[in-house]
């Protein structure tokens, strides 16, 4: 099986030596919400991108390579890697991408992207903490999903 690289898709948040200038790496935020896998936090990145950010804000390719990367194979046996399958399948509108790895990377890190943009937007929104953004997006959400459940009814 060939090992594929997952670039952390961002052109100005890799990791410093000072805080001043990494306070928007994945390292920070990742400490920061103690989250103890960092691609977990690359997940949560995809999940925020697909969902709740505007399709037209997605790149088509992203700026620029750079140092911070995974391996596919490292990930592979994970639950959550099912979940970014999924999200390859969304986007791409058909299951055959399934059998294109750099293909779903591809769409994973230009989604992560934006994601992780809109992450570090809520993260350092003064008017409302971390913990109530997300409880609000998973509320609004739920109510979204029961809302459409019950017009299909």
């Amino acid at each position: 099986m060939e090992d594929n690289i997952i670039n952390v898709p961002t052109e100005q948040y890799q990791k410093k030596d000072s805080e001043t200038v990494n306070i928007r790496s994945y390292q920070f935020i990742q400490e920061k919400l103690n989250i103890k896998d960092s691609f977990v936090l690359f997940v949560i990145a995809v999940l925020i991108g697909k969902s709740l950010v505007n399709e037209d804000n997605v790149p088509e390719e992203l700026p620029k390579p750079n140092e911070t990367y995974t391996r596919d194979s490292y990930h592979q046996n994970k639950l959550y890697f099912n979940i970014l399958k999924a999200v390859a399948v969304d986007v791409a509108g058909d299951i055959s991408i399934l059998n294109d790895m750099k293909g779903m990377i591809d769409i994973w890190e230009r989604y992560a992207y934006v994601g992780f943009n809109e992450l570090c937007e809520w993260y350092y929104d003064s008017t409302m903490s971390i913990d109530s953004k997300f409880d609000e997006i998973l509320l609004d959400n739920y109510k979204k999903f029961i809302d459409d459940f019950e017009d299909e009814e």
